[in-house]
């Protein structure tokens, strides 16, 4: 409903607001866990929301480690959920690091649009 009240808007520009977000706020539908690895706190993928982008982008799996949220380095729970969460349809690219056969690690680049936080049933 919010998104047909806006196009209802004729497109007439807005008054500025201050630091507020334009639109409902939106994630990709990941859950991460906090780990130590190496003596370093990650982020490590728990789940992805079905239907999310990051489960529909066809690159992101559990186990998958959290790297950086549009060229920022992440590694807490509390800054993923700042730099993920957005504007509706809004592009975040996050890179992502896989353990590959040889024990080592290869990292990878999603780039996604804003669509849905994930919840996971209690």
């Amino acid at each position: 409903e919010e998104e047909e009240a806006e196009e209802a808007s004729g497109g007439r520009p807005k008054p500025p607001t201050q630091a507020q977000p334009k639109g409902p706020q939106a994630g990709v539908g990941i859950v991460f866990k906090e780990v130590k690895r190496g003596g370093q706190q990650r982020l490590v993928v728990k789940a992805l929301a079905p239907g999310a982008p990051a489960i529909t982008s066809g690159m992101v799996d559990a186990g998958d480690t959290l790297v950086s949220v549009d060229g920022k380095m992440i590694n807490t729970t509390e800054a993923a959920t700042k730099a993920i969460l957005g504007e509706r349809g809004s592009t975040i690219t996050m890179q992502f690091e896989r353990e590959n056969e040889s024990g080592g690690y290869d990292k990878f680049t999603v780039a996604m649009l804003r669509g849905q936080a994930a919840t996971l049933p209690n």
